[in-house]
């Protein structure tokens, strides 16, 4: 099921440069969202209080893995800011810190909104700070 959120994204895609773009981003954080929410007895057992610890870890993890690889072609454009592995732990914590308080809250947003949360906060805030997409 943890590998599950990284095939959700990507879509087993071998070109994943295209979530890069805003929209392509958009569509495949409403499946993870709605990935989530279709499993969340499963998600809300191993990520709470009494979950599995190491569920998370590898959560984040192959996250940072995947994040890696997705911004490595692009490093050029900011490396001399900050690390690719700062910059990809970074980004899948706060991808996970949402994904915790959707289940937390009891999914009380639709996934669309999330989803539009998340790819806003990723494309204006640190996307846009280190000039990753010109």
């Amino acid at each position: 099921m943890a590998y599950g959120l990284v095939i959700i994204v990507t879509d087993n895609n071998e070109n994943n440069s295209i979530l890069l773009k805003e929209g392509a981003a958009f569509q495949r954080y409403c499946k993870w969202f709605q990935f989530i929410r279709a499993n969340a007895p499963f998600y809300k057992s191993m990520l709470g209080k009494n979950g599995l610890p190491e569920f998370s870890t590898l959560l984040r993890k192959q996250g940072v893995e995947w994040y890696m690889s997705l911004l490595r072609p692009v490093m050029y454009k900011f490396e001399k800011k900050i690390s690719l592995d700062v910059l990809a732990n970074y980004i899948v914590n706060a991808h996970l810190g949402l994904l915790f308080q959707f289940l937390e809250d009891d999914m009380k947003y639709s996934c669309e909104y999330m989803a539009s949360q998340l790819t806003m906060l990723t494309f204006e805030g640190s996307f846009s700070l280190l000039k990753i997409l010109e």
